[in-house]
């Protein structure tokens, strides 16, 4: 009787998913020349649409040749870097 208790309490802890943080709302200045916002969820660089991809708490935009990268601190601020050719650096948040 125990048996299927066991199994079935071990098999909801592999099915629950992991609780990942929500990317917070930005607006950023990268490298003088970058400019970057979300809007609900859509990542803009320069205006235009970026490709963003999620691992964890740290997202990823991509346009072209420059990414945007944006961690969730534990306190939920984000935090922004980006690279483009030849450069690469902090962001200076906006908002």
């Amino acid at each position: 009787m125990r048996k299927p208790l066991l199994v079935s309490a071990l098999l909801s802890l592999f099915l629950v998913p992991a609780a990942q943080a929500a990317m917070p709302q930005f607006q950023a200045s990268c490298g003088g020349m970058i400019e970057t916002h979300d809007e609900d969820g859509t990542v803009y660089i320069n205006g235009k649409l970026a490709k963003l991809e999620q691992q964890g708490d740290t997202y990823t935009a991509t346009l072209g040749h420059t990414s945007v990268t944006i961690r969730v601190r534990p306190n939920g601020t984000p935090d922004v870097t980006y690279t483009a050719r030849h450069r690469g650096g902090d962001c200076n948040l906006i908002r």
